[in-house]
């Protein structure tokens, strides 16, 4: 009874018939009857127990050093208990989940927005000194900082913001870079959200970015140099410009490795062009 009442919840608007098969035509989500299955679930738990499952469903994956440090260790069991929470071992270090997204998805659905900011800025605050050392960990304390609107360091924004491009999530790596130069960051903030524009193809802005840049030394230069060619003749298509920056930054520089890497790039460029015999 309840599996047909939950695909006819479902049907009236993302299952279509197409050629005598039923497919999914928009992102599924919970029908009424179901959410009232789930909500029907949760009326029974104890506000202390509910305490523990609103900071999974808002925080999940939470590790052990956290859970302990937002005091709600001893609640987990009720919760557990009750097929509510779940412990599992992620990489050697347990971390507390939801049992099912489902639950997520209904404690956060009823959540008030003051509720959910007060949620995340305990999180944060957990968090600091157990999870900021670590790849994701480092983006989400990062981002719980960010959505509560409370203020991060520069550095530590291009930290996660190299470690989103690292796991290739290049729109997220734009935010927290931007989010850095925003903050004050200087001159690696700005280079690393111009490099980012150029990924993404986005040449103008990745060069309205460099132009707001004023490097200080050969070292700074260079950098700028080489990422303004990059950009030109990538991004843009704009060979003679490319050149006409690697000859400028050749001209200024008079560093021994800021001058080799510079006549590496006239190299590549001449290959790119197809004359071997002057790289």
């Amino acid at each position: 009874k309840h599996p047909r009442r939950l695909v006819v919840d479902s049907s009236r608007t993302f299952l279509e018939k197409v050629g005598g098969v039923w497919r999914l035509h928009a992102p599924l989500v919970p029908g009424d009857h179901l959410m009232g299955l789930i909500e029907a679930h949760l009326a029974s738990v104890s506000p202390k127990t509910m305490r523990a499952l609103e900071l999974a469903a808002v925080g999940e994956p939470i590790d052990l050093e956290t859970v302990r440090r937002l005091s709600v260790l001893e609640l987990t069991e009720d919760a557990e208990q009750r097929g509510l929470l779940i412990w599992q071992d992620e990489g050697g270090r347990l971390v507390l989940r939801l049992a099912h997204p489902l639950y997520s998805e209904a404690i956060l659905q009823r959540m008030p927005a003051s509720r959910r900011l007060s949620i995340v800025h305990d999180l944060a605050e957990a968090s600091a000194e157990t999870v900021a050392d670590r790849g994701h960990g480092l983006i989400r304390y990062v981002g719980w900082r960010l959505d509560n609107g409370e203020s991060v360091a520069p550095g530590l924004l291009l930290q996660a913001a190299r470690r989103a491009l690292e796991a290739m999530d290049i729109q997220l790596s734009e935010r927290l870079a931007q989010a850095a130069v925003d903050a004050g960051g200087g001159f690696r903030e700005k280079i690393f959200l111009a490099g980012v524009h150029c990924r993404q193809g986005r040449g103008h802005d990745a060069l309205a970015d460099l132009n707001r840049i004023k490097p200080r030394g050969d070292r700074q230069l260079t950098e700028a140099a080489i990422l303004r060619v990059y950009t030109q003749m990538w991004a843009l298509g704009l060979p003679q410009e490319a050149e006409n920056t690697l000859d400028r930054a050749i001209e200024i520089v008079t560093d021994a490795n800021s001058v080799a890497w510079l006549t590496a790039m006239r190299a590549k460029l001449d290959l790119f062009a197809g004359y071997p015999e002057r790289a």
